[in-house]
């Protein structure tokens, strides 16, 4: 799976070293292709960019991981990579707090799916569980 990455600080640099280690372990197959940020580092001019749309029109790109952290641009950012029809994770505590419904009904609306089990919680996967069960008692 290819994916993009938005953001390239501590997170998103952090996010993109383990999966360069992990390669080749359990997580095969997750390639990082674009990361956007807004200046392009020195040795990652070949998968960077300072532009969305390159993600976003990038088709062999079917998820976008935000690690931007805050509310703004994040939040337009999570929409436009919704409205492309990629699915999304993030690990954006107050953007998910402030604005969990809108993009709950925005990734159903496009039929994608919404990941974010990390940013709350500290990686415990309740939130899945919890929405698994719900469906269960229905």
């Amino acid at each position: 799976m290819k994916i993009g990455l938005l953001g390239f600080g501590t997170v998103g640099k952090g996010t993109y070293e383990i999966l360069q280690q992990v390669k080749s372990q359990q997580l095969e197959g997750i390639e990082v292709k674009r990361i956007l940020d807004i200046t392009i580092q020195p040795g990652y001019e070949d998968i960077m960019t300072t532009r969305l749309e390159d993600i976003l029109n990038d088709s062999e790109i079917k998820t976008v991981v935000e690690v931007i952290g805050g509310i703004h641009p994040a939040y337009e950012f999570i929409c436009a990579a919704m409205d492309a029809k990629k699915n999304v994770v993030s690990a954006n505590k107050q953007l998910i707090a402030h604005k969990y419904k809108e993009l709950a009904a925005k990734a159903a609306e496009n039929g994608i799916e919404f990941r974010f089990s990390a940013s709350v919680g500290g990686g415990i996967p309740w939130l899945h569980n919890l929405s698994r069960t719900k469906r269960a008692a229905s």
